[in-house]
């Protein structure tokens, strides 16, 4: 009876207490003050002086393209500061800016800070990042010409080689390299070339042949696309009226030139009536050859060589400009060298000179030295030793100064 007793009075302690609780709270409650008041107007009116004081002098200053309105913003690699995107774009094309941060700039050591070091760090990672990527990436992994060719490929150079042709293959990742057929029959000892046909006076219009034989002429080869005879089907044929109706002796075949002097617009002429490996003789090919068909005599931008002979000429003379542009150099850096060596002239031949004079001052001492012997009494038991040790003790320059000195 005890324990529920105690347990009733429990239950009822925290309904009065939340009462009391209530009562409390409300004799707390203050009202402001006029004092309060005036500190609260007082703090709130110092707040304001401060923004409009910040607002005033803006942290950036005034805009350095139109000095009108406050600068915004701050170009990260000039740090040009413009208030709109009118004035950024004027900075943008009178400075030549691109508006990217130049992460290589140079930073003086005192100027560094925690950031510059981490933004140095953070580039590293990435230069490290792109070699790795580089390095697993099977097609971006050439960077350079590839010495190592497959076997295929290298019986293929050597074959042209022996028929007076330089062969040059483009690294794998290559879309010229990629579809490169040109196949070397190493049974037939033939070269089985891939042709590619240009017409140039339609639309440059292409034609594909694969595996073409070198012992042909070119007059067989273009044969199916000029002969209106020729059943062999061909796509478009119809646009190839204009060299239908020229006929092959009219024809002006053309090879791009490869391995010389402005070699984008220059180009050898083709003999119609010659085999396709007599025509590759003695040319340079990338790949496979792409021969340029034409009915005009001299189509408009191309520079058609004549000859090999002229060829050689312009090279001996490119090597020729070559040399003096060389010899020109050399005479200007030998010049500015000796500007340079000219103070190193000087103090040789400052030393020299004093040389000479000390080696002077050695003759004339050891000269006095010798006549004082000779005035002085003979003897003629030590005579030779004594004028030996008197010319030996003059022979270094230290003890011959002290006595010049001395005298």
């Amino acid at each position: 009876m005890k324990r529920l007793h105690e347990t009733a009075i429990a239950q009822e302690l925290p309904s009065t207490s939340d009462t009391d609780k209530g009562k409390r709270a409300k004799k707390t409650v203050s009202v402001p003050s006029e004092e309060d008041g005036c500190e609260e107007d007082d703090h709130r009116h110092s707040d304001n002086e401060t923004l409009g004081s910040s607002h005033n002098t803006p942290r950036l200053g005034k805009c350095e393209v139109c000095a009108a309105n406050n600068a915004r913003y701050c170009c990260p690699k000039c740090e040009v500061k413009t208030c709109c995107l009118r004035c950024v774009q004027i900075h943008k094309k009178e400075l030549d800016c691109d508006g990217i941060r130049d992460r290589t700039k140079f930073i003086p050591l005192r100027k560094m800070t925690k950031m510059d070091f981490m933004n140095d760090y953070y580039f590293l990672e990435e230069c490290t990042r792109f070699v790795d990527d580089r390095r697993k990436d099977k097609i971006k992994r050439f960077t350079r010409y590839n010495k190592t060719l497959p076997t295929h490929l290298f019986r293929l150079r050597g074959a042209a080689a022996d028929r007076g042709t330089v062969l040059r293959f483009l690294l794998p990742n290559f879309t010229r390299h990629k579809t490169n057929t040109t196949f070397y029959d190493w049974k037939l000892r033939k070269i089985l070339w891939r042709l590619e046909w240009v017409f140039v006076n339609v639309g440059s219009m292409q034609y594909v042949d694969e595996r073409c034989d070198e012992d042909l002429t070119l007059a067989q080869l273009l044969d199916k696309y000029v002969n209106t005879k020729n059943t062999e089907i061909i796509p478009q044929k119809k646009s190839l009226q204009y060299y239908q109706s020229a006929g092959l002796s009219q024809l002006k075949l053309l090879l791009k030139a490869e391995g010389i002097k402005c070699s984008s617009t220059r180009y050898y002429a083709l003999d119609v009536h010659k085999t396709l490996r007599a025509n590759l003789a003695g040319k340079t090919l990338v790949e496979f050859p792409c021969i340029f068909v034409s009915y005009e005599e001299h189509p408009a931008g191309c520079d058609i060589i004549d000859s090999d002979e002229d060829v050689e000429e312009e090279t001996r003379r490119h090597e020729a400009k070559i040399e003096v542009l060389h010899n020109q150099r050399l005479a200007e850096y030998s010049s500015k060298k000796g500007y340079v060596a000219s103070g190193e002239g000087q103090a040789t031949h400052e030393a020299e000179k004093k040389a000479k004079v000390l080696a002077d001052r050695r003759n004339e001492a050891r000269g006095r030295k010798r006549e004082e012997f000779e005035k002085s009494p003979s003897n003629f038991l030590f005579t030779d030793e004594q004028l030996w040790e008197m010319l030996s003790s003059s022979s270094s320059g230290d003890d011959t100064e002290e006595e010049t000195t001395k005298s």
